[in-house]
């Protein structure tokens, strides 16, 4: 198929004139009668003590107490004196003005599940335009009057101590957990990665200790707030119909932003903001390993295994520099990157090798190879097995078939019918106005100036691949996966009894404690 003549949701991106707060504001029109909102904040400047309670203030954020001080907006009028609204007065308040609204540490995540862009806190909300005003000014002062009171804290730790018990239940949420931590190493002489503090791992231990003295906790949400409150480099994306008017939502969004911040005791101005809100750095996490790491956790909460094996793969989709794109584009710079999807897609869709493999012979219900781009890392994943490691040891042997028998597997009927999928999935995450405002904020982030340019970079690609490509690709990195001296990191989770096959090689045995 011609990856070029897909057809996504009709839509048109620009910018609107940034001021007060932010650095940039992206705006997206489609066919919708609502108004989505999403506020990005950078935090690679969140000092180091703060970052154990984000996960905290998340949780707070929407599900505390509001005071507001004299110089807020209340119904219309400035306040002459404080009013305090309760959190369920302000629930209340915010389910009538908006269809959704939540926050996350990283976009488009639950607490405790890593996310790749995890130094930016988001806020977001979906409302009618008539709305749209009151809807902000409500967000806006949840984030910056919330009243951290010590019942409210130690209300929201219980409950997300009761998530993390949840989650413990589940073994692909434990083995994502649980490779995400041995995926991202700390640095000396620098905070720890976000993900780190907010895994799981980290959270139980620091929300028993919120349990034991609440109201110590507060000083802390405190000064998280102030550090979001005056970071630079905000950048806000609005989704809007063809008839809104974007410059006076921005207006608005500012108007109301500012309002808050005039009756905000702690409020100094932004002096300066970033030429490039979008400029996140990309850095590996991963640990330097001069051999394997393989571990072998297990879990009472689960009768199935589960297993992951990540190498390094630092193939890149996004363009290399800031020169021209067509210019960068004619080179194609990331034919490796396309090709390596193409393979792993002919590799393990439905029916193909990888499931015939495993699946097909009862071995697991799901195995599936992922390129994290982000992680630099290329995965292969098992879910639900029965026989965790005669599922690893058949994806071993099928790579093999694979090289010794390419010509098998790999046709130009099995390549078309990879391409086909990957371009299905490309139009899928493009169906809605906030699948397409997301794809708006990951583009920049990405380095393309808009989606478009984006949908046209893949199609030139994919267009582009050859079988030789594939072959290259296959013999450069999905033989990592199964190369004894590749530092690979393995891990492998089962209920308790289960032997590992000496095959797999030695493994170390954790708890979870232990990760």
């Amino acid at each position: 198929p011609d990856a070029g003549g897909t057809s996504a949701l009709p839509h048109t991106q620009l910018c609107a004139k940034a001021h007060g707060p932010l650095a940039a504001v992206q705006v997206l029109r489609s066919d919708t009668q609502f108004v989505n909102v999403r506020l990005h904040v950078p935090m690679a400047a969140m000092p180091e003590a703060l970052r154990p309670f984000l996960a905290l203030f998340q949780g707070l954020l929407f599900n505390t107490d509001v005071q507001l001080p004299v110089g807020a907006v209340h119904e219309g009028a400035k306040l002459t004196e404080p009013l305090h609204v309760s959190y369920a007065a302000m629930d209340q308040q915010l389910a009538e003005l908006t269809t959704s609204r939540g926050s996350s540490v990283g976009m488009g995540v639950e607490p405790f599940v890593s996310s790749w862009t995890d130094e930016v806190f988001v806020v977001s909300l979906h409302t009618t335009p008539e709305k749209y005003a009151d809807a902000v000014r409500c967000i806006v002062q949840a984030i910056v009057f919330g009243s951290f009171v010590t019942e409210r804290i130690s209300t929201v730790a219980q409950n997300l101590l009761a998530d993390i018990a949840q989650i413990k239940r589940d073994g692909r949420d434990v083995l994502t957990a649980c490779v995400a931590r041995l995926s991202a190493q700390d640095q000396v002489g620098r905070p720890r990665w976000i993900t780190n503090h907010v895994s799981l791992f980290d959270q139980e231990r620091v929300l028993r200790q919120v349990m034991r003295d609440a109201a110590s906790v507060a000083v802390y949400l405190d000064e998280i707030r102030r550090v979001l409150v005056h970071a630079p480099g905000m950048f806000l994306s609005l989704g809007m119909s063809d008839t809104d008017d974007a410059q006076q939502l921005t207006n608005t969004f500012v108007h109301e932003w500012q309002t808050c911040m005039d009756a905000y005791s702690q409020y100094v101005p932004i002096s300066e903001q970033p030429n490039d809100p979008f400029a996140i750095p990309r850095e590996s996490r991963l640990p330097q390993l001069s051999e394997p790491l393989r571990v072998h956790v297990t879990l009472r909460s689960i009768q199935a295994s589960f297993a992951a094996i990540c190498v390094p793969c630092a193939l890149r989709e996004h363009p290399p520099s800031e020169a021209d794109f067509d210019t960068q584009l004619a080179r194609l710079p990331a034919r490796d990157f396309y090709a390596l999807q193409l393979l792993l897609e002919l590799l393990h869709r439905t029916d193909g090798p990888l499931f015939n493999a495993v699946r097909g012979m009862g071995l697991a219900y799901g195995a599936y190879f992922e390129l994290r781009e982000r992680q630099g890392q290329l995965m292969f994943l098992c879910s639900r097995a029965s026989n965790v490691s005669g599922a690893i040891l058949a994806m071993r042997a099928l790579v093999e078939r694979v090289g010794e028998h390419w010509d098998e597997y790999v046709g130009a009927f099995e390549v078309a019918m990879a391409r086909s999928a990957l371009v299905f999935s490309a139009v899928d995450e493009q169906v809605t106005p906030g699948s397409v405002l997301m794809m708006c904020v990951v583009s920049a982030i990405d380095g393309f100036a808009s989606v478009d340019l984006r949908n046209k970079w893949r199609a030139a690609h994919l267009r582009a691949v050859t079988i030789d490509d594939m072959r290259r690709v296959f013999d450069t990195y999905v033989r990592r996966l199964v190369d004894p001296q590749v530092p690979a990191i393995h891990v492998v989770l089962t209920p308790p009894g289960t032997q590992l096959e000496p095959e797999l090689g030695s493994f170390s045995r954790r708890s979870l404690n232990e990760i």
